[in-house]
């Protein structure tokens, strides 16, 4: 239940405290009064677009605040625990406020927590629905029509379920189908990867094997003229003096070899006088390793061979393609691990499918089932605001989409021989009016909305229908708080609760609560206008007092 708002500094409004209490509240006075400027400034805090135009002139900035009784509202003091921002010591109350200065910006709070905008209405939806002269168009829209209905089966609750189901499944599906065209495209990939991989495969390549097989093939090309020259380092150095010595290496230094063995000779002819025997020794061992199989030049050299012709298709240099054998490997390996996510991901789609149609298929059944209920409903109360002999019916259209199953439309003929139609294609201004009001009844009584505020909903009414209307609304508002703008002196008279909207003399917005006494004057002014005489009194207190009855 709304039981307080407080404005400041909102359009024509300087400074509002207005009260609320249980029932049904109505709020009159002459048009241009602002009673709709007050609604406007409800709607801030209910979540809606905040702008700089409803900054009062002159002012850096406005605010609204409602406090809530959630007595009646158990789904938003569930939110308020959830989300950590109830009010401890007075768990039943929430206060929601929200501040919009001139350079545009807007900022909100729940109970002195700040929050955002999405925030605000994700609270206050369950507590508060306006509806204004705008419903009258709104109702035309499927989406509302189908909203609506949902609200009378109470099924919002699944119905949230069943877009949440639905936004899993499609954004799974996406993903699925993103998936299947990759590995669509990677076949031919896969296919040229596996070819090279059976190459490298083939090839055997050990490691260090290319630089190894090089080192030896520089060595045989240069075999008898590295044979001539270690034969006389070996007689030099066997004849044991300095000049041969010498001579030894500068032989040595002449071979173009890397031999370890190679090597150590230089080393032990530096300290000749101490390693001559060692130099001598590992030079007839160095002898020795020049002696190979007459056919072991072109067995390296046709290894070598293959080994540069795989690099040449690779365009790498030989000693990369080890690197490139291991990312061959990795690259089949990935696109193998895709074909099992996506054989992983099809089944989840499945499960996220069947639970979209699982909800689905419960909220078609309930919508349809209530749909016959809502008919029925509303045709009564169309009987008493004296739309006769109707019919009215909610017609579906199957499809799959984010709100379930199909898709509603509300269908009506004021007259009896005529078969039911669109709303926007038979229902003229004044049957709107009634036809949204009813609804709306219907749907509000149903649903059991904390609090509803109409905003001249019965316009275009009056009389005994009226009359009518407003024992509705009183009805409704034993379990909905009503709020209602009404220029009807009828449904005013049966308010628990009026409210005057004026103007001060400062052209300000201004509101009080009327006595007894102040209501029969309020009443027989929106029955005589301003010329407010005897006649005029005596009917609004006929008003009042059937009222009462």
């Amino acid at each position: 239940m709304l039981s307080n708002l407080s404005v400041r500094n909102f359009a024509l409004v300087k400074e509002l405290s207005i009260p609320l209490t249980q029932g049904l509240t109505v709020l009159t006075g002459e048009s241009g009064a602002g009673k709709s400027i007050l609604l406007d400034a409800l709607s801030l805090v209910l979540g809606n677009r905040a702008t700089r135009n409803q900054i009062r002139p002159e002012t850096p900035q406005c605010e609204v605040a409602a406090e809530f009784s959630l007595d009646r509202s158990p789904a938003s003091m569930a939110y308020l625990k959830e989300q950590s921002l109830e009010d401890q010591h007075e768990p039943n109350a929430c206060l929601v406020r929200r501040i919009t200065t001139d350079d545009g910006r807007s900022r909100a709070w729940i109970n002195g927590s700040p929050v955002n905008v999405s925030t605000l209405r994700e609270l206050c939806s369950p507590m508060v629905e306006i509806h204004g002269q705008f419903s009258q168009q709104q109702i035309l829209q499927p989406t509302i029509q189908l909203k609506w209905l949902d609200e009378y089966c109470s099924e919002e609750s699944l119905a949230s379920e069943v877009v949440s189901a639905y936004s899993d499944w499609h954004a799974l599906k996406t993903k699925y189908e993103q998936q299947v065209n990759e590995l669509a495209a990677s076949q031919t990939r896969l296919a040229l990867l596996q070819h090279e991989l059976n190459e490298f495969t083939d090839l055997a390549l050990q490691d260090n094997e290319f630089e190894s097989l090089t080192s030896r093939h520089r060595r045989l090309l240069k075999l008898s003229d590295t044979l001539i020259k270690v034969d006389q380092c070996v007689q030099l150095i066997d004849a044991r003096s300095h000049t041969a010595i010498q001579q030894a290496k500068s032989l040595l230094h002449a071979i173009d070899d890397d031999s370890s063995e190679l090597t150590a000779v230089r080393d032990f002819l530096e300290s000749v006088e101490i390693n001559s025997e060692e130099a001598s020794s590992s030079l007839h061992r160095y002898h020795e390793e020049l002696n190979v199989d007459a056919g072991e030049e072109e067995t390296i050299r046709t290894r070598l061979d293959q080994i540069h012709h795989l690099a040449r298709k690779h365009k790498i240099h030989p000693r990369d393609l080890a690197t490139r054998h291991r990312e061959i490997q990795a690259d089949i390996h990935q696109l193998n691990e895709l074909q099992h996510t996506s054989k992983v991901l099809a089944t989840e789609v499945e499960s996220k499918e069947s639970t979209y149609f699982n909800l689905a298929t419960r909220l078609s059944a309930t919508r349809h089932e209530g749909a016959q209920s809502l008919s029925i409903d509303v045709l009564s109360v169309l009987d008493t605001l004296g739309i006769k002999d109707a019919k009215f019916e909610v017609n579906f259209t199957p499809t799959v989409y984010e709100h379930g199953l199909e898709r509603v439309e509300y269908c009506i003929a004021t007259v009896s021989h005529y078969q039911p139609k669109p709303l926007r294609e038979v229902a003229s201004a004044g049957e709107m009016s009634r036809i949204s009001l009813a609804i709306l009844v219907v749907v509000a009584r149903r649903s059991k909305l904390p609090c509803l505020i109409l905003d001249e909903a019965d316009l275009g009414v009056g009389g005994t229908t009226a009359d009518v209307v407003g024992r509705f609304l009183r009805e409704l508002s034993l379990s909905t708080q009503i709020v209602c703008v009404t220029h009807a002196p009828q449904v005013a008279a049966l308010a628990a609760n009026h409210l005057r909207v004026y103007k001060t003399n400062q052209e300000d917005v201004g509101v009080s609560q009327l006595p007894p006494e102040k209501r029969v004057e309020e009443i027989a002014r929106m029955v005589g206008g301003r010329k407010i005489d005897a006649e005029a009194r005596q009917y609004a207190k006929a008003l009042l007092s059937q009222a009462a009855t």
